[in-house]
């Protein structure tokens, strides 16, 4: 059975009995455009009206399946046929609705991901936690974190800088224990601040995905009193 041949042969039925479009609708249950859609052969009905409209319009079901009189040459195989016919048409339109259905939902999800990384990457402003020092000043650590903040800016492919940590006096002056002297290097202080960042959006070089990265940064003062990025990315 084809949609058009069906929609052909309700449109007749239904004018044959007096029915307009929406009496008929009333009838079954169903809209206005939804018959509509049967008569035009865009659509079948589910399966289960089927059974409905054979007595709305007092057809035999089978007749109703096969658009048109049954008579006794009709045999079982044909028959058959034709409740198949209409069981696999209503299936593929089943089918058709559950796509729909899903990439309605996917299309939400979608949307609503681009938002979130959108507000991530534009408007999601960093987060800092100074913690508590016995040894740095409040200042110390805000030109700290500046220096970090413009290492994001200018030096680090991109990335979305999410939240800074002071990892505490005790991490500091290890590090400064263990850089002091190194290849030459004199400083006076060190600030270890932990990072957690989202990669660039383009994720080329080594990135490997949309998820939270962690870096350390190593700030230190020099002899003549100045701040600057000693190294970062080490854990």
């Amino acid at each position: 059975m084809e949609p058009a041949e069906f929609g052909r042969y309700l449109e007749k039925q239904r004018k044959a009995r007096n029915l307009t479009q929406q009496q008929l609708a009333d009838l079954l249950h169903v809209s206005s455009s939804a018959v509509s859609k049967w008569e035009r052969g865009l659509c079948l009905p589910e399966i289960s009206k089927f059974e409905d409209i054979a007595e709305v319009l007092d057809v035999s079901l089978l007749e109703l399946m096969r658009c048109g009189k049954v008579t006794e040459k009709t045999v079982i195989p044909e028959a058959s046929e034709s409740v198949s016919d209409v069981i696999k048409i209503s299936v593929h339109q089943e089918r058709e609705k559950i796509i729909r259905a899903v990439l309605a939902v996917l299309i939400v999800i979608a949307v609503i991901a681009g938002i979130r990384i959108g507000y991530m990457y534009a408007l999601k402003p960093v987060k800092i936690n100074y913690g508590e020092s016995e040894i740095h000043s409040r200042t110390d650590l805000d030109i700290a974190i500046d220096i970090v903040k413009f290492d994001f800016k200018t030096g680090s492919e991109n990335c979305k800088l999410l939240k800074l940590s002071y990892a505490g006096d005790e991490k500091s002056q290890r590090t400064l224990e263990q850089y002091t002297g190194y290849q030459g290097n004199s400083f006076t202080d060190c600030i270890v601040l932990e990072s957690e960042f989202l990669p660039p959006l383009s994720l080329g070089g080594a990135w490997g995905g949309f998820h939270i990265y962690k870096w350390n940064f190593i700030v230190v003062k020099n002899q003549d009193g100045s701040w600057r990025l000693l190294t970062k990315g080490y854990e």
